[in-house]
């Protein structure tokens, strides 16, 4: 099988990948729901290194938090913008590898 993938340019996605704004491109609600769930507790390091792995590794990690679908589609969506370290940067940015600093509780 095999899988095509297209890179978008930073001017297709509309995101920086060193921008100062890390929420640009997000809805409101998205933001809304962020600030009052906060960065559920997910395991990235010592595991499987593979990037569909790691998606749904977080995906899980956000769905058990209690995100909803469209804040999940749009973890999806920016953590595929890019190359696999914005990949990385993306799930670290939605979650936390630390159980005691897990956030919403």
């Amino acid at each position: 099988m095999r899988v095509w993938l297209r890179v978008l340019t930073l001017e297709e996605v509309g995101v920086g990948m060193f921008d100062d704004e890390p929420f640009k491109g997000y809805t409101n609600d998205t933001e809304e729901e962020r600030g009052r769930i906060g960065k559920p507790y997910c395991q990235l390091v010592g595991l499987d290194g593979n990037a569909f792995a790691i998606m749904g590794r977080v995906d899980h990690a956000l769905k058990r938090a209690g995100y909803s679908k469209e804040a999940r589609q749009q973890y999806q969506d920016d953590s595929t913008s890019g190359d696999y370290n914005h990949l990385l940067g993306v799930a670290m940015d939605w979650t936390t590898e630390d159980k005691d600093e897990e956030e919403g509780d």
